[in-house]
Formats: structure tokens, sequence, C-alpha cells
């Protein structure tokens, strides 16, 4: 009797480690919300958008911007352009990533800055460096 009352017990243990482990396992798996930076395809316009996932980005970062519910879109790392179209990889993202919402008949374009370059005017035959932008 004592042997089958020990049983029961390890049985009872068990199933308590198994719902513990189970429990653990569910709230490892749920995405950290994260602040990402949206930006429209001009730069013109940015906002921090807190979401947990990619869908949720989309939908937030598509009102801020002003776009339909039914326009179609999708989000690219701004310096880039590299698509974020998979969970996976947005959750890899860190905190701040700046990410650019585009339509689907909108491209990436790198952002063009003439700071630090070099123009040659050609009214006094001369090179101008320094900071132009």
């Amino acid at each position: 009797m004592a042997g089958m009352t020990k049983e029961l017990h390890s049985a009872e243990v068990l199933k308590k480690d198994e719902r513990l482990a189970e429990n653990i396992e569910a709230e490892a798996e749920k995405p950290i919300p994260k602040s990402i930076i949206v930006t429209d395809r001009f730069r013109t316009a940015e906002n921090i958008i807190i979401s947990s996932n990619i869908v949720d980005f989309l939908d937030k970062g598509r009102l801020f911007l002003g776009l339909s519910d039914h326009e179609e879109v999708y989000a690219v790392l701004e310096d880039d352009g590299t698509e974020v179209d998979e969970e996976e990889y947005f959750q890899l993202l860190p905190d701040e990533t700046l990410l650019m919402i585009l339509s689907s008949q909108q491209i990436w374009s790198p952002s063009i800055s003439l700071q630090g370059s070099c123009i040659f005017d050609s009214t006094s035959n001369l090179f101008t460096s320094g900071q132009l932008a």
C-alpha cells in the first residue's frame, strides 16, 4: 500500500512538472513587443510603433501613413531595402530599427545625400568639397 501511494505521488509530481514546463514554453514563445520606427518612401514622416508581430506593425504603419485598409503594403529596412516579410526576421530586429512601409506600387530607393561630396563648379573651374547638404 505504501508503494502504491509513493507511485501516485510520483505521478502527480511528474504531471505538475510537465504542466510547468508547458507554461514556461508557452511564455517563451510569446512575442515580445518592440518599438520600431516607421517612415514613408520619401522619409518625410517618422513615428515609433510598438508591435509584437509583423502583421500588427503593417496595420499600424498603414494607419499612421494614411493608407487605406485595403491597400497592400510591405516593409523594408530603410537603409538597404531588405524586405521584412517573415515573422521570424521581424522578431530578430532590434528595437528602434527604421522600417519603411511601401504600397505594392512603390519600390525602395536609397537616400541621396551630398554631404561630404565633391562638386565641380564649371563657372570657376574649381572643385568644392565639404558639407553641401
